[in-house]
């Protein structure tokens, strides 16, 4: 989540976007005493067995 929010905040050429689904765990906003920005929160942590399953069946997460 840091990395997006200081890769989003030098960045307006990229934005996050809500997924419509949940593969994983919702992203934090609060982090070590810091308030990311609110999009952050639509990312979305993905644990590794989720991360492998959706892998081996050639998925992965991008908005065209």
């Amino acid at each position: 989540e840091l990395v997006l929010d200081d890769v989003l905040k030098d960045n307006s050429d990229f934005a996050i976007v809500k997924i419509p689904y949940n593969y994983g765990v919702k992203g934090i906003i609060d982090v070590y005493n810091k308030t990311l920005r609110e999009d952050i929160k639509y990312s979305q942590r993905l644990n590794q067995k989720i991360a492998q399953n959706l892998v081996d069946k050639g998925y992965y997460l991008r908005k065209r």
